[in-house]
């Protein structure tokens, strides 16, 4: 899960491919391929039964064994490295400065592009306020230049150059819910359809317009491990087309809403289990007083603990 009061209602991931020459790392660059990612989120639902109650101690006894395993493997760690320091210092110093040499030359040519991404979350719990946002490009792209900014190998070079461009980069809000479609291919088909450009408008209502961003970077490889204050280390020129940016009285009350609802997910994912069944009225309250002091006698026990 992407948060613990979030969860995944639908997510595709079209085409990943990477093109690489094994015979050819030294002079061809590694592509990274990625298509058509499609997802939609949602908050999780609050209501709680018996097995709601167990699943939650279960996952509370897991986090306690994780980390006394991640205690204890950190420790294993140590003392291996340790033992492994006499070792390293006895390899063969021209293999790894080989490695090195070549790691360094395809992480510098590596090109990236990514295409057609579309992420909704969908809250319509309350029918009559719900709230959904979404945010989407049409492309992301990343690869190395020579010093005019042209496309080109990098060789050897105390200076690397690298263009990013982000192309119809929007976040929106939206009134009603994505209905969810019976296939794959028409869930993959409607996300990346409906992903908004500066010429393929929709009915939603644009915290930021489609823009274009390029982001030109210039990386000093020198000064890679040190810190030299007279130069420096990345030189960036940034340009954006437009930037046309709207908030509204729903988009600020909705954002409100999710962050009052994610920033307390902890408190009502501990406390509604024990939660008295029914609302508070009168003449029913001596119930939920008595969950209430619970509630807080049992966080008193837990820091003294």
């Amino acid at each position: 899960d992407i948060h613990p009061g979030m969860y995944i209602r639908k997510g595709m991931v079209g085409k990943i491919s990477i093109n690489l020459s094994w015979t050819k790392l030294k002079s061809k660059p590694v592509v990274i391929n990625v298509r058509d990612v499609c997802l939609i989120a949602g908050p999780k639902d609050l209501a709680y039964g018996p097995a709601d109650v167990q699943g939650r101690a279960a996952r509370l006894l897991k986090k306690k064994e994780q980390q006394l395993e991640e205690h204890e493997q950190s420790r294993a760690a140590i003392r291996e490295k340790a033992k492994e320091d006499d070792d390293k210092k006895k390899k063969d110093k021209d293999g790894e400065g080989f490695m090195a040499k070549l790691v360094t030359k395809i992480v510098d040519n590596v090109q990236i592009n990514v295409q057609n991404v579309h992420i909704r979350y969908e809250d319509h719990r309350d029918p009559a306020h719900g709230v959904t946002f979404g945010v989407a490009f049409s492309s992301l792209s990343a690869q190395s230049t020579n010093e005019h900014w042209e496309p080109a190998f990098v060789v050897d070079t105390p200076l690397v150059h690298k263009i990013l461009r982000l192309e119809n980069f929007s976040l929106y809000g939206a009134v009603q819910p994505l209905t969810m479609p019976p296939s794959d291919e028409l869930f993959m088909q409607i996300m990346t359809s409906t992903i908004p450009t500066k010429d393929r408008r929709f009915p939603v209502d644009f915290l930021l317009r489609p823009a274009t961003l390029t982001v030109r970077l210039a990386i000093n490889q020198l000064l890679a491990t040190t810190i030299d204050l007279q130069q420096p280390k990345i030189r960036a020129d940034v340009q954006l087309d437009q930037l046309h940016v709207m908030f509204s009285n729903e988009h600020i009350t909705g954002a409100l809403q999710e962050l009052d609802f994610f920033s307390n997910f902890g408190i009502h994912d501990k406390y509604k289990p024990t939660r008295p069944q029914g609302t508070v009225s009168r003449g029913r309250t001596a119930p939920f007083w008595k969950w209430a002091y619970q509630c807080v006698l049992n966080d008193l026990h837990e820091r003294t603990d």
